[in-house]
């Protein structure tokens, strides 16, 4: 070890012999992924009052359930997705540099971020929206069973 750690400063040395931490389970909807459990949630809290039926701005509900609800056709051209050229696509890019890809991208974290309607997320709520931009802004995690997936059920994506 000695070998090793000469040069290395004490606080870089620290990391290499700290026990390993703890393994703990995530959010609901993330395992496998699900908008209408990992980000629904938050828009039903802080964003249906003004985003809902009677306003004039985007209706951020999670209606009709199933397939897709309007709340993430709303939210699409705010998010960040990769799907190598298809329509709604907004980001096609062709490489991976720093803050062009994931949460910190798409215009939704940074309306957010300046106060948009004084809506104060809190730590877990904003981990929960920057994990959905950052996994790709998809919908469900799997392409079987989406209407279990709709009711909140996990459904694993089958590999072949």
């Amino acid at each position: 070890m000695a070998r090793v750690a000469r040069g290395l400063p004490a606080a870089r040395l620290s990391l290499c012999v700290r026990t390993a931490s703890r393994v703990h389970p995530d959010v609901a909807g993330t395992r496998p992924f699900n908008f209408p459990t990992l980000v629904q949630p938050v828009l039903d809290k802080h964003c249906v009052t003004c985003h809902g039926e009677k306003g004039k701005r985007a209706d951020l509900r999670g209606l009709p359930p199933g397939a897709r609800t309007r709340s993430y056709a709303a939210l699409k051209p705010y998010a960040f997705y990769y799907d190598c050229g298809n329509d709604w696509n907004r980001y096609v890019a062709g490489d991976t540099m720093p803050g062009h890809l994931g949460a910190r991208a798409p215009p939704l974290f940074k309306t957010l971020g300046k106060g948009h309607e004084k809506v104060r997320l809190t730590q877990e709520e904003r981990y929960r929206l920057s994990l959905w931009l950052d996994c790709n802004g998809v919908y469900f995690g799997a392409h079987e069973d989406t209407g279990a997936q709709a009711r909140g059920e996990a459904v694993l994506p089958r590999l072949e």
